[in-house]
């Protein structure tokens, strides 16, 4: 399978583009962490988001996981951390899997004399693995470990539905499913985040 091909016509272009909720029409943005102390918020984010994609990919025997990161062109040591970063989640790498790169505009560049690109990573895992890609998508911003320092991405390319928990906070939930995205409205009203409820209500109705 051409993963880069399939996830570009199952999800277009706007599926890396930030933020992603106000990017992508139509999604669902749920609110995570909850509790008194660091690791509170950690375990209740982790449960919820855990809770949302077991719904969004029932019946799945795989899903797609997607990592992306921002970096000067020629990041070998960036990779080559991140490699580890997954072996220490225990993530297998599958020798089948999708590498390319994005030039960014050199507006967005962090020094304007070194040239960046977004990198993205894209391989299948088994269903089996939500919970661990799910902790270290999390897990980015906190001192907790195995962590991911990129942007992940689960997919559920059969179903058309992608996850991305942006961090602790909150995870956005789109794709061209809207049958999909209807049930996880509904069933995990109580997550969804108040400040975005108002656009969420006027594609999905009242609740």
């Amino acid at each position: 399978m051409d993963l880069r091909g399939e996830i570009e016509r199952v999800f277009g272009h706007s599926l890396f583009e930030r933020p992603l909720f106000y990017c992508y029409p139509d999604g669902l943005r749920f609110e995570l962490a909850e509790g008194d102390t660091a690791l509170q918020q950690f375990l209740s984010a982790h449960r919820k988001a855990l809770l949302i994609a077991q719904d969004a990919f029932r019946g799945s025997d795989h899903f797609a996981v997607c990592l992306r990161d921002r970096m000067h062109e020629g990041g070998g040591l960036e990779c080559r951390q991140l490699v580890r970063e997954l072996k220490a989640a225990q993530i297998p790498l599958p020798a089948v899997r999708a590498f390319w790169a994005d030039a960014v505009d050199p507006d967005d560049w962090a020094d304007e004399e070194e040239p960046q690109v977004d990198l993205t990573l894209a391989f299948a895992a088994p269903i089996a693995l939500l919970s661990n890609v799910l902790w270290c998508a999390l897990a980015k911003d906190l001192g907790i470990s195995p962590k991911l320092q990129c942007s992940v991405y689960l997919l559920n390319l059969q179903a058309g539905v992608a996850l991305f928990p942006y961090d602790d906070r909150g995870m956005d939930v789109v794709g061209p499913n809207r049958s999909t995205l209807q049930q996880l409205y509904a069933q995990h009203r109580s997550l969804l985040l108040p400040y975005d409820l108002p656009q969420m209500q006027s594609t999905f109705g009242a609740l």
